[in-house]
């Protein structure tokens, strides 16, 4: 009776999967990137209006969108932007940003301004944005989304 017992508290573990069964992998977060709200701003400059160079503001927002899967961790999150007319480059960056939750967003404000011949505005100015992300499993992934200010 005893071994008959045993027989069945050994099954009944077995088929609950204790002790012996790895837990279940859960899919990495599909994640995307984009942006938003792109904003090109003229000041005069440091001698006062029209005034050669003037200063230009130019910002937008990085979303970073996850759906599904377990959180990732967005490591870096780099912006090159190029003036077309003249080839002047700025760059920013930040990051490491934190944790982002499968089916959630994160909006990162960028900037980058910066004193310019007056032609500069308007310009046309592009970027590309690169988002570094680390998932749950350890892949490594790199992102990128262009824009422009026109």
């Amino acid at each position: 009776m005893r071994r008959r017992l045993l027989a069945v508290i050994g099954l009944g573990l077995g088929w609950a999967g204790c002790g012996s069964q790895d837990p279940p992998q859960v899919a990495d977060a599909v994640v995307a990137v984009a942006i938003r709200s792109q904003v090109e701003m003229p000041f005069h400059g440091p001698l006062g209006p029209g005034t050669e160079p003037i200063s230009i503001d130019l910002r937008w927002t990085v979303v970073i969108t996850a759906t599904g899967g377990a959180e990732c961790q967005v490591r870096a999150v780099r912006t090159l932007l190029t003036e077309r007319s003249s080839g002047t480059a700025r760059t920013t960056e930040g990051g490491p940003l934190g944790y982002l939750p499968g089916w959630g967003t994160l909006e990162l404000p960028q900037r980058v301004s910066g004193f310019f011949p007056s032609t500069h505005y308007p310009g046309e100015w592009t970027g590309v944005t690169t988002v570094e992300v680390l998932h749950a499993s350890g892949r490594s992934e790199t992102l990128s989304a262009a824009f422009t200010f026109r």
